[in-house]
């Protein structure tokens, strides 16, 4: 069946948050009495969801993260992510999609309001019809249950939509969703099984091309 609808991870997929992820977290390590990390080991760490990242980052032993993680989460509020962290051609494609009539939307593991403002920043976050946060629905990804409310706000099905993704997480929701899983390999890549994707990708300017397939 044709394609109506995409659903786009976040990061690792369009944005390319590292950057801004390692200058808030550089800062806490800092302030922790720990050097600085470069952006390359929090790409390494971000598809792990937030409270490992901040485990990792600050070096704390597993258990309890809550305090840290939502200062962490509190100051990436206050960084405005540049438009320049895109990654290459996200806004002409976006734009080609949009005037063909594709329904958007995005379903990250970040909590929905650091989505919006990560989209806003950007000025990307007027082409999607949904955004869908780690804290929408009850579940994250690897769950289909927020990929299906993608779904829903777009109004397409698992038949005629596909999911952009760079991560396990994001392979595993689209399989349990239903959905064909483009794999964008120029993200964090964190293990993806390529040969269970519909299509690997390396620049996201070829969403536009799968769509005609």
């Amino acid at each position: 069946m044709g394609v109506r609808g995409i659903v786009f991870d976040l990061d690792g997929t369009l944005v390319d948050s590292a950057p801004s992820v390692a200058c808030v977290l550089n800062e806490m390590r800092a302030e922790h009495g720990i050097a600085p990390a470069p952006d390359s080991r929090y790409r390494g760490w971000i598809s792990l969801g937030a409270p490992t990242l901040v485990r990792n980052a600050l070096d704390l032993q597993t258990g309890d993260c809550a305090v840290e993680l939502a200062e962490f989460r509190r100051r990436l509020a206050r960084h405005t992510v540049p438009s320049s962290s895109l990654y290459a051609g996200v806004p002409d494609v976006l734009e080609r999609l949009a005037r063909r009539g594709m329904a958007l939307s995005i379903c990250s593991n970040k909590p929905e309001s650091l989505c919006v403002k990560l989209l806003e920043d950007t000025g990307i976050a007027g082409y999607f019809r949904a955004v869908i946060g780690g804290d929408t629905t009850s579940a994250s990804k690897p769950s289909r249950e927020p990929i299906l409310a993608a779904l829903a706000g777009m109004g397409t099905g698992p038949d005629d939509t596909i999911f952009v993704g760079d991560s396990t997480v994001d392979q595993k929701g689209s399989a349990a969703a239903g959905v064909r899983f483009v794999f964008f390999a120029g993200g964090y890549d964190d293990g993806v099984r390529r040969a269970d994707c519909f299509l690997t990708i390396h620049e996201i300017s070829e969403v536009d091309d799968v769509t005609r397939i």
